[in-house]
């Protein structure tokens, strides 16, 4: 997926890929995670950190919001648990 990501992430550039909603490679996922490699492009070009750093971001993010929500929901001891 990381790969396919990466190499759909190109075809955007390329604009071959011209649906963002569309189903992406072995219409196993959508085509927001090449659409954030695609805006690393910018940045790394063609660098390793495209496939690295985008997951990374997303990963603390969904960390940091499950954290927030349950902290939110059940307090301090149930945050840190989820």
């Amino acid at each position: 997926e990381v790969r396919d990501a990466s190499f759909n992430a190109l075809k955007i550039k390329q604009e071959h890929i011209k649906d963002f909603f569309d189903f992406g490679s072995y219409d196993g996922y959508g085509n927001f995670i090449p659409l954030i490699s695609y805006y690393f492009l910018i940045f790394f070009k063609n660098s390793f950190l495209i496939h690295i750093l985008p997951s990374a971001i997303v990963g603390v993010l969904s960390i940091l919001s499950t954290y927030l929500v349950a902290r939110i929901w059940g307090g301090r001891r149930v945050a840190i648990m989820a």
